[in-house]
């Protein structure tokens, strides 16, 4: 089951962050095949990801089965704003349990642990060449692999359509880099006294050394000041904790005195005199447009503190807090934590934390017991990664990316296994292979129409635009999205502003329909709202219009 894990890590980020239906499909159904197959020799002291999780999953499936309008009354149920969008979450959320159950009792095994990280640390490596080369071209909205064009606003760099996102796997590659550098350094220290030569160990070196470097310069490169304050503050983190491997108790408190010498450091680059911070440039209008994205994210959760407004709701329940400086859609928050916490509402949080919180106590003991020197730089190494991406979700949405999400929830993964402890293999019943079987094609069914819904839409946008509401129509019926509606809806219209057939009463009335059946899904689409006022105005209702 290896391989498919390790395809997984590769795949997933090359295929452009598998942020598109056809990508995410290949991306689930391997998880799937992996998670459903083998048997482990390895058992958990308890694994709180997991169970938190679970927890989570049961939360969601209580909300989808409630839809309702979030600025109706008050209920004590659990309810989502948008069943759409909250049922392919919670299938993407079962996968990432599929994950967290399956993946350490993998990574338990010493040789395939070794190799993913040095697959996370190759797949890293892969980005920051691509996106380098990329920048070679001299333009911003270079084609990714030189075949995909870039829509307007988007800052690639390297398989990535948004900077930021290969941002936070290149922090984290770099981190697992430096790790696994620091124990072959290590390793050679430990041979030399067996008369291991200086030469051999810089010449085996060199290209693990270039690859770090060119990891780095090109996390540099994609200028994305959220992914290197995060990196740099897990550095940070995991040192001054590292610090208690030291022997003499006055060498561990000088260490982290002067380790605390940094946030200040930190701090005085930041918020240095007008113009001059080199982290944090006071001209960017990012930082006042996440502020506001934040106060409608707090404002939200507010109106439902307890369960939220369910797994993908925000983008359905976010307009009426939405502040004028922030244009165009929200769908997500800019900070993975901060959403979650609106759409999941404290009790969904509390598990989250609750879950979080029992595996970094247990990792923590695990590695401060560690004797082995090389152990101890991969699993720093490891928990430097891991933090660095979950600071990073303070100010980004790199969770939401399934790529990113499934190498996270892998690294989570190893980290958790290393406190696992070995077992006689447990036969598995006939009964619990056929149940995990008939799951496991459940949720294949489940992953593809979306898939089958995007390439409709793909042949609309590119096809003839007589065609285009039969297709996003096509794909609604694969895909019950209200996206696809507002896209049909508006197909008569563009079709008469590029020199086509005029719209007639006839074809005015049946996007209408379309257009209000998309708002009986979605009452808040600022889109829809748009589409349903000018096709009112064009069939003479203007007093109706919105």
């Amino acid at each position: 089951m290896e391989p498919l894990l390790l395809f997984a890590v590769f795949f997933g980020p090359l295929a452009f962050g598998s942020v598109e239906p056809w990508s995410l499909a290949i991306l689930e159904t391997t998880v799937l095949a992996f998670a459903l197959g083998g048997k482990s020799r390895w058992r958990a002291p308890g694994s709180g990801p997991l169970w938190a999780m679970g927890f989570i999953l049961l939360l969601g499936l209580g909300q989808w089965l409630n839809p309702a309008a979030p600025w109706g009354p008050s209920t004590w149920r659990p309810f989502t704003a948008s069943a759409a969008e909250s049922g392919s979450t919670l299938l993407l959320w079962s996968i990432y349990a599929l994950l967290l159950w399956k993946t350490p009792a993998l990574l338990a095994e010493p040789e395939p642990a070794r190799r993913f990280l040095w697959a996370l640390f190759a797949i890293g490596f892969l980005v920051a060449v691509i996106g380098l080369i990329q920048q070679r071209s001299g333009r911003v909205d270079f084609p990714l692999y030189g075949l995909r064009e870039v829509s307007s606003g988007h800052s690639p760099f390297g398989p990535y359509f948004n900077r930021a996102h290969a941002a936070s796997l290149l922090a984290v590659a770099s981190a697992v880099g430096g790790g696994l550098l620091l124990a072959s350094f290590f390793r050679f220290l430990r041979e030399s006294a067996d008369g291991a030569r200086v030469s051999h160990y810089l010449l085996a070196q060199m290209i693990p050394g270039a690859m770090l470097a060119t990891v780095l310069i090109g996390l540099v490169r994609s200028q994305n000041r959220g992914a290197l304050l995060s990196l740099g503050a897990a550095v940070w983190l995991v040192l001054f904790q590292g610090a208690a491997f030291m022997k003499r108790p006055q060498v561990v408190r000088l260490a982290r005195g002067l380790l605390l010498l940094l946030p200040a450091a930190a701090a005085l680059m930041i918020w240095a005199p007008a113009g001059r911070s080199p982290l944090l440039p006071v001209s960017s209008n990012s930082v006042p447009v996440r502020a506001a994205m934040y106060r409608g994210g707090l404002d939200l959760w507010r109106d439902h503190p307890v369960w939220g407004v369910g797994p993908g709701g925000l983008i359905a329940a976010f307009p009426p807090y939405r502040e004028p400086i922030v244009v165009g859609l929200v769908d997500h928050l800019h900070n993975d934590w901060l959403e979650f916490l609106t759409e999941e509402g404290a009790a969904g949080a509390a598990a989250l934390l609750l879950g979080l919180l029992c595996l970094a106590l247990r990792a923590r003991r695990t590695w401060l017991s560690m004797a082995s020197r090389r152990q101890r730089c991969l699993m720093g190494g490891a928990l430097t990664g891991v933090l660095a991406f979950a600071l990073h979700g303070l100010v980004d949405f790199s969770f939401h990316i399934p790529a990113n999400a499934v190498i996270f929830l892998c690294l989570l993964s190893w980290v958790d296994a290393r406190s696992w402890l070995p077992q006689e293999p447990m036969p598995r019943s006939r009964w619990a292979a056929g149940a995990a079987a008939v799951a496991g094609l459940a949720l294949t069914a489940l992953a593809l129409p979306p898939a089958v819904a995007w390439s409709f839409k793909r042949q609309a946008l590119s096809g003839p635009l007589s065609a285009r509401s039969g297709l996003f129509q096509r794909a609604y019926l694969w895909d019950m999205k209200p996206q696809y509606l507002s896209h049909a809806a508006s197909s008569c219209l563009i079709e008469e502003e590029r020199g086509g057939r005029p719209c007639g009463a006839a074809a005015l009335r049946a996007d209408l329909r379309l257009a209000e059946r998309g708002l009986m899904q979605d009452p808040l689409s600022l889109d829809l709202r748009f589409r349903q006022s000018e096709l009112l105005r064009r069939l003479g209702r203007s007093e109706d219009a919105f």
